[in-house]
């Protein structure tokens, strides 16, 4: 898997820089703009994407795909130069798992993928904002980090994300569908839920309804088995 860590805010310490040269090893591309911006990059070079424009540069981790009707492409770097070059770029539009950095303007700018597959991390030192796409990185390189047990404890005992927030207090985490801005010292974050509207107008929104349509066959008769669990005992109030 491709990985991105880097630091943006005014005048980067060379100390810095070098102290995070030294987090991570055999990186395949470095941006630099002046001191107030530094990223490396490595892992697959499948999965990583470089753009460096005299406006502009950008790094993308991950995989993009573009569906135009029945057929489908991933994406390449020249289509990332695209799209990254738009005010607002169209993101939502794309299927996979990415996360995509953008410097311009002197802002720095993370986009999600619309489900969330991927993500970065922030965690702000002195004056500056260390951000990566590994959470271990990020904690190395600031002060006084602690578990934040309110996100941490569901994630222990449940599969699934119950929270989108860091697992780590004074870390900032990029949610599903997701947008972080840096500028001027700055941080603000957005998110916006995606929810799929690829549903067939035959299939009912009811999910009492859908599991009756699912399972309906005039031939046979349906036996339900349950472990008791949590989720099993959700689907049986559900259809109770």
């Amino acid at each position: 898997m491709s990985w991105i860590l880097g630091v943006t805010g005014k005048s980067i310490p060379e100390a810095l820089i070098e102290k995070i040269r030294s987090v991570c090893s055999s990186p395949l591309h470095t941006l630099r703009r002046g001191t107030d911006l530094f990223m490396t990059a490595g892992g697959i070079n499948d999965t990583l994407h470089y753009i460096d424009d005299s406006d502009s540069c950008a790094l993308i981790t991950g995989c993009g795909i573009s569906i135009n009707g029945t057929s489908s492409r991933i994406l390449e770097t020249p289509d990332w130069q695209s799209i990254l070059k738009q005010q607002s770029p169209p993101l939502l539009n794309l299927n996979g798992n990415f996360t995509a950095i953008r410097y311009r303007n002197n802002s720095l700018e993370c986009y999600s993928d619309k489900v969330g597959l991927r993500t970065l991390y922030a965690g702000k030192l002195h004056n500056w904002w260390i951000f990566s796409s590994r959470l271990s990185w990020v904690c190395q390189l600031i002060p006084d980090t602690k578990i934040n047990w309110n996100v941490f404890g569901p994630r222990w005992i449940s599969s699934n994300q119950l929270s989108f927030n860091s697992q780590i207090v004074g870390v900032e985490r990029l949610p599903p569908n997701g947008y972080i801005k840096i500028e001027n010292g700055i941080f603000t974050k957005q998110s916006s839920a995606w929810l799929t509207t690829d549903v067939s107008p035959s299939i009912p929104n009811d999910p009492k309804r859908i599991l009756f349509a699912l399972t309906k066959n005039e031939s046979k008769h349906i036996r339900i088995g349950l472990s008791g669990g949590l989720d099993s005992r959700t689907l049986l109030a559900a259809v109770s």
